[in-house]
């Protein structure tokens, strides 16, 4: 499955559909912070990967926690990239 890249949102290891299918296993949505209007679009997907860690905590699915948690640190590391190279 190939994602669509746009240059403020790197693409992400496994979207919620691909977790689900290879975990039986998958977030739900409605229980994720939605981002405000304005809000930088990447900052909401890593708000959304936060609110999906902690349904998978909760579910004992550790190997979803894992998985997003590294996607979630590389979110936060490409984030910082582009605000460091934006302020200088």
């Amino acid at each position: 499955m190939q994602h669509r890249r746009t240059a403020s949102t790197p693409e992400v290891k496994l979207s919620k559909t691909e977790v689900e299918m290879l975990s039986g296993w998958k977030p739900d949505a409605a229980e994720t912070r939605a981002g405000h209007h304005g809000e930088d679009p990447m900052v909401q997907q890593m708000n959304i990967i936060r609110g999906y860690i902690r349904q998978a905590q909760d579910a004992r699915r550790w190997d979803e926690v894992h998985m997003l948690k590294e996607n979630l640190q590389e979110l936060q590391q490409v984030y910082w990239a582009q605000s460091e190279s934006r302020d200088s």
